[in-house]
């Protein structure tokens, strides 16, 4: 007799489990999410490839103007005395020659800063795309990983309930706590 009852308890908990409602494919789908997104490592600080090149070309950059910025500062510097003593049109005249004289100078020096402004911009743009691939590929292999985790949840009959209470997990305890 104790055995019977004993198998008739273990019986209708097979029955229990079995009608319990199933997850749909939807709130497997969520369950999954909530996982992925838990399990997601945060992002570290600072590793943006663009303002790594934007950082490593400052520099470069720089040294690139000094010059320019140098030449510019001795005209000025040249013509601050010769400006302030004339007047009229001598003063007009002189303003224009200082003028010519830093368009052309600047035009002189710029080569460099333009060259090295190309580099920069090419180097940005190949980080940017770059930056675009890595984001992608760990985009796809995260829907992915979520296909395949809602296939096995919905193939492996997983209660509606422990399905509902991943998908409103807080934190990863709670997420681990579900049944």
């Amino acid at each position: 007799m104790k055995r019977m009852v004993v198998a008739l308890m273990v019986a209708g908990l097979f029955v229990a489990y079995g009608c319990a409602p199933k997850a749909t494919a939807d709130e497997c789908k969520a369950a999954c999410a909530k996982q992925a997104e838990l399990a997601k490592p945060a992002a570290p600080a600072g590793d943006d490839p663009v303002a790594k090149v934007e950082a490593e070309f400052a520099t470069q950059i720089a040294e690139a103007q000094k010059p320019i910025d140098e030449a510019v500062a001795k005209l000025d510097a040249e013509y601050t005395k010769k400006l302030s003593k004339a007047k009229g049109k001598a003063k007009d005249k002189l303003t224009a020659e200082l003028t010519n004289k830093k368009e052309a100078k600047t035009t002189a020096l710029k080569a460099k800063l333009d060259e090295v402004t190309k580099a920069k911009d090419e180097a940005v743009k190949a980080a940017a795309d770059a930056k675009a691939k890595a984001e992608e590929a760990v985009k796809t292999a995260a829907d992915q990983a979520i296909t395949a985790c809602t296939d096995a949840c919905v193939a492996g009959g997983m209660s509606q309930a422990m399905a509902v209470c991943q998908a409103g997990a807080a934190d990863a305890a709670a997420f681990a706590a579900c049944q």
